[in-house]
């Protein structure tokens, strides 16, 4: 293609983006020919969630409008369908652009916007404050990055995934696309929390790995999500027992009005939503089923090992009061997949076995509203994970691993907020866990990776125990320009009496209304998994591994719709688990290579560890037709092992770039894509010959993580259409999963039906068609 036509095209592009069409009169808002929908919603105050009356709402492009009432509520029939962004302004506070509202056709969309209240402008009434598409991050953490629904649904390359879209983060390491395993900054799956309205959710996937956060595909339906925010570095002591991040999940409520449902089909199976209003003015209930669909073509098909699960979830809301509501929140999913050893040798395949999961949540959650002084937030969950996994050896018939294990935890959770006044803010509460976990498991006899034989092992063992924590963090905004948070935590596990202190701190200033410098520093600590803590009676003396956070940061609005973000960081990991028998090796990591934590007879929680990067990000948000995000990153991950060489981990790409987007042509087309691009991964390679002499693969310890894979790069693309036909609307979209089918590798493993190295790749090109139907 010549330069010329390259800027034609160029050219005739930007044409298309920069005519918007006028914008639309109440007249022809309310014209017969176009379809419209209701749009009703609440505006709140962003730190104390109190309602705010006498707001105004805009929806930009039309000369619609609302005020809110006094309990912050606010109505506007009549809006043409389409996606919109809403102008939101109140006196005192800043004002603000909400994106991605998007209405159909006779149905109402329901938004919750928050404002943060503006010492500026209370302290300067003549300063003019532009409105942002961004919220205000003073008093939240360093290295805080927020979705919407609409931004996960979207994405090229999601699925509807709330992990996958995080995954396109700087932060996030490129490992393995099939898995949902987010490595936060060098660390390892393992390290990252879950909350779903304040109710702590171990893993949010199906096919869980026990004692970790991965898993195969989301468990959560994208359409209860309301929004997401996704904290990777230097959260605040309200969040815990994690040493690299914390994702933070909001559910909508359910439609309080009339009764909603919707049929869809997509990557994940098919499902059914309804919701409606409870007995009561403004309560409500939303449930969802969902299952896979690759089994019920298999019974026609033979399509070889499939996987079969479903997942059902549903939240009901009861308003108590204008200042008081109660939530009901569950999750239950249910997974099986697996194959005989006829089939296995028909796929070629080393092992053969089945692997059944059963993962559920379920707790309430009771919000009070104080009024202009805070809130408190208090949940009473259960949690609860049973594993019933058996593997053997294709080629002898051997056992490899069995797995009835189940772990559960009840949990007390209250989080309160108080602003005593503008300068002067704190948070504090408390965690209380019952923990209840079983270990029932078996290894067939074999050889570790280090060439270690070991025999039969046979772990059964219960153990219940407590855990408890109380945090407490004050903000201190002395000038507009300036706020500094200081806080603590403090964590309690019975089973070892391990008391751990996490002092952290973090404060944000304003350069120039567009540009504030960012930094934190604290303590984190983490109980050992499980799986590794109860295998061994000696275990209980090991210390928790403890992870120290640097972060200094720089953020720019390049535009109202755009940021510029710049971040430093340097993790410092310390009494990590060391197993003896496996020098070189690190232990937290095992199950990357092992695909579980294997037995260890004796640790010792000497290891030591860091990680250090630079991110780059430019984040733009839907303001008329473009919204995108791209990103880099250079950082490095190492561990020490026993003898004092630092070596890196198995998640060290060295360097991330990624490049997002969507384009957004009218009301009913859109348009998306993702790139990645990362540097490949350490791997050890095998000792050939010691592994041959045994059939089972052996590290070659002379090169523990010494040789890389090539550099991972995929290209997703994805096409949405809406239809609306009265009552009822249809969205269509095609994706395209690694359009040009990069062989990417996710690991190299020993084939032991052909006794050699064999390789394991990603997701090649993966077509996927999905529908959503509303009626």
């Amino acid at each position: 293609m010549t330069n010329l036509k390259m800027m034609s095209i160029l050219a005739c592009f930007a044409i298309s983006v920069l005519h918007m069409p006028a914008p639309l009169t109440a007249e022809e808002a309310v014209s017969p020919q176009v379809k419209t929908g209701t749009l009703k919603g609440t505006v709140v105050d962003e730190e104390v969630r109190s309602a705010i009356a006498h707001a105004l709402i805009k929806v930009k492009g039309t000369e619609l409008q609302a005020l809110t009432d006094y309990e912050g509520n606010f109505e506007i029939p009549g809006v043409p369908v389409g996606s919109y962004v809403l102008e939101v302004s109140c006196q005192f506070y800043l004002p603000k652009l909400f994106p991605d509202v998007v209405i159909k056709s006779e149905r109402i969309s329901f938004v919750e916007i928050s404002l943060k209240l503006s010492l500026e402008m209370k302290e300067h009434e003549e300063v003019t404050v532009t409105a942002g598409y961004f919220s205000d991050t003073k008093q939240k953490s360093t290295s805080t990055t927020s979705f919407s629904n609409e931004e996960i649904r979207r994405a090229a390359g999601a699925g509807g995934d709330v992990s996958r879209i995080i995954s396109g983060l700087p932060s996030i390491a490129r490992v393995n696309d099939q898995v949902n395993g987010l490595v936060v900054r060098g660390g390892n799956p393992v390290e990252n929390g879950f909350y779903v309205d304040n109710i702590a959710i171990p893993n949010i996937n199906h096919y869980p790995v026990q004692s970790s956060s991965s898993g195969a595909l989301a468990l959560l339906n994208v359409d209860f999500i309301k929004d997401v925010n996704f904290y990777s570095g230097g959260f605040s002591p309200v969040d815990g027992n994690r040493l690299s991040s914390v994702m933070d999940i909001n559910f909508r409520d359910g439609n309080r009005d009339e009764y909603d449902f919707q049929a869809d089909f997509s990557m994940a199976g098919f499902g059914l939503i309804a919701e409606g209003p409870l007995p009561g003015s403004k309560n409500s209930w939303m449930l969802s089923a969902r299952h896979s669909y690759l089994d019920f073509i298999d019974k026609y098909f033979d399509i070889g090992a499939v996987p079969t699960y479903g997942d059902i979830q549903g939240k009901a809301t009861f308003n108590l009061s204008p200042s008081s509501s109660l939530t009901l929140l569950g999750v239950w999913g249910d997974d099986k997949s697996g194959w005989d050893r006829d089939k296995s040798l028909e796929l070629g395949d080393s092992s053969y076995g089945y692997h059944d999961a059963l993962n559920s949540a379920l707790g309430f959650n009771w919000f009070k509203s104080w009024g202009a002084n805070g809130y408190s937030n208090t949940s009473l969950s259960r949690s609860h994970i049973k594993y019933d996994i058996i593997y053997s050896d294709t080629a002898s018939d051997a056992l490899i691993f069995n797995n009835n294990s189940w772990e559960q935890a009840y949990t007390l959770r209250n989080v309160n907020y108080v602003r005593v006044s503008d300068m002067h803010r704190f948070n504090f509460g408390l965690e209380v866990q019952y923990l209840d976990t079983h270990n029932d498991y078996k290894l067939g006899a074999g050889i570790d990776v280090s060439g270690n034989p070991y025999p039969d092992i046979h772990i059964d063992v219960r153990q219940d125990s407590g855990r408890y924590a109380g945090f407490f963090n004050y903000i201190l905004n002395p000038v507009y320009r300036l706020s500094l948070n200081l806080g603590v935590r403090v964590d309690h596990l019975s089973f070892n009496r391990n008391t751990t202190v996490s002092p952290r701190v973090s404060l944000s200033y304003s350069l120039t209304d567009r540009t504030s410098l960012n930094a934190a520093a604290g303590v984190f600590f983490q109980n050992l998994p499980s799986l590794l803590l109860l295998q061994n009676e000696a275990h209980r003396g090991l210390k928790d591994p403890m992870a120290l956070h640097y972060v200094l940061g720089l953020s720019h609005m390049i535009t109202e719709s755009t940021r510029f973000t710049l971040e430093a960081y340097y993790k410092d990991y310390r009494q990590m688990p060391l197993d003896p028998q496996q020098l070189g090796l690190f232990i937290l990591d095992e199950s990357y290579y092992n695909g579980f934590y294997t037995y260890h007879e004796r640790l010792e929680d000497t290891g030591r560890a860091h990680s250090y990067g630079v991110e780059i990000m430019i984040q733009k948000k839907l303001a008329e037709r473009l919204y995108g995000l791209v990103s880099a990153s250079y950082f490095r991950t190492f561990y020490q092992d026993q003898g004092g060489e630092w070596r890196p981990r198995v998640y060290d790409n060295k360097y991330i770039v990624a490049v997002e987007g969507g384009y957004r042509p009218g009301r009913f087309w859109e348009f998306s894509c993702k790139w990645n691009y990362a540097g490949g991964v350490p791997y050890t390679p095998f000792d050939l010959e010691a592994s041959e002499a045994v059939n089972s693969g052996i590290f070659d310890l002379t090169r523990i993580n010494g040789e890389r894979h090539k550099p991972y790069h995929s290209l997703n693309l994805r096409a949405d259409k809406r239809f609306h036909f009265g009552r009822s609307n249809l969205t269509l979209y095609f994706s395209v999963w690694n359009v040009y089918n990069r062989k990417n590798v996710a690991f190299i493993f020993w084939n032991t039906l052909e006794n050699r190295p064999d390789t394991e790749n990603q997701w090649g090109l993966l077509p996927i068609l999905g529908l959503e139907f509303e009626f």
